[in-house]
């Protein structure tokens, strides 16, 4: 199987991750994004980037490579702010926040996987072997 079909198949997925988000509140995909109405962006982003790799085909492994790259700093900012936050929560009693969710390693997973397939696709193609 191609690499450009497998990004298909992932960006083409996106409404299954965001029905898994929305009817069981797991939000596997976009877990680095608390607010829904962010989420809900975020998904409209994804599906756009399916539609834009089935306009583009050539532009797959780039695409895939920006939009996971985006979704990893998303995922790594979610996990660090609460950490940032320790101190004041300690100082002020609150409880200690979250810093990792099953669902923000599911999403770390995923995504961890899709930038480094893209990120072995791109250099495989410009070394010139597949």
């Amino acid at each position: 199987m191609q690499a450009n079909h497998i990004f298909r198949i992932y960006y083409l997925g996106t409404p299954l991750f965001m029905l898994a988000d929305y009817l069981l509140g797991f939000p596997m995909r976009v877990a680095g994004i608390e607010e829904p109405g962010l989420r809900l962006i975020y998904y409209l982003f994804c599906i756009g980037c399916a539609v834009a790799l089935w306009l583009w085909p050539v532009r797959t492994i780039l695409l895939a490579l920006a939009e996971s790259s985006i979704n990893i700093f998303l995922l790594i900012y979610s996990v660090m702010a609460p950490i940032f936050h320790l101190g004041s929560a300690l100082t002020s009693g609150e409880p200690m926040p979250e810093t990792i969710t099953s669902a923000g390693l599911i999403n770390f997973i995923i995504t961890g996987g899709i930038l480094a397939f893209g990120f072995h696709s791109i250099t495989s193609s410009l070394q010139g072997t597949k």
